[in-house]
């Protein structure tokens, strides 16, 4: 199993989001580390896709790679 958070400038995460992007990729969005100072929070947002009755991790977001991956999301 992949880990999401890591020991790194802090090792935890703050309350997160699920949401589509506008082409329709599911995304996780929150903030590490959950910490008061905020000198070291910066936004992480995940690829995650749905798998039978579960969510996965499916890669790191990057605005370049997909902003025009995919077709736009059927609702």
């Amino acid at each position: 199993m992949n880990m999401v958070f890591n020991k790194r400038c802090g090792g935890d995460g703050g309350h997160a989001m699920i949401l589509f992007d506008f082409p329709g990729n599911l995304l996780l969005v929150f903030h590490q580390p959950n910490t008061d100072s905020g000198n070291c929070e910066r936004a992480q947002i995940y690829r995650i896709k749905e798998a039978g009755n579960k969510l996965v991790l499916n890669g790191r977001w990057t605005a370049q790679a997909d902003a025009t991956s995919g077709a736009p999301r059927k609702r």
